[in-house]
């Protein structure tokens, strides 16, 4: 098998699990004596429907609100943006105007648009994402 097809066939496999780590969680440390599963009982845990529950890494949920300036919150973004696997390939311009991202760029895929929405949405600090990418190929 060329090198080549071995890189094709190791990005493929991390597209593939990256949901799955994604998704992958310890024990829920707020039950007292009991055994767990990780899953909550309440209904609305911080979740919308088709979330993929993304957390940028160094980030928190954004369950509270957080006052943070533009220009750190550019760069935050952007990190949690590099640090997804699935996204990090990918050419994305952000910009942040009153905690307020606009995303640009293209992805070949409507799934990774959706993804860069979650993830960037995923900021503390973040008030919401409008998402200006395009679908194509560079």
């Amino acid at each position: 098998m060329k090198i080549l097809n071995l890189k094709k066939l190791a990005c493929i496999t991390a597209i593939v699990l990256a949901p799955f780590i994604a998704f992958a969680g310890g024990t829920n440390s707020t039950s007292e004596g009991k055994a767990s599963t990780s899953q909550s009982n309440d209904p609305d845990s911080g979740m919308k429907e088709g979330d993929m529950g993304v957390v940028g890494v160094g980030q928190s949920s954004k369950q509270d609100t957080v006052m943070v300036d533009d220009a750190t919150l550019t760069t935050n973004v952007k990190n949690a943006l590099k640090a997804d696997p699935t996204l990090s390939k990918l050419h994305i311009k952000t910009e942040v105007s009153d905690g307020v991202v606009t995303l640009t760029g293209v992805a070949s895929d409507k799934r990774w648009t959706a993804r860069a929405t979650t993830v960037a949405n995923s900021v503390k600090g973040v008030k919401s994402v409008n998402n200006n990418m395009t679908i194509g190929h560079k």
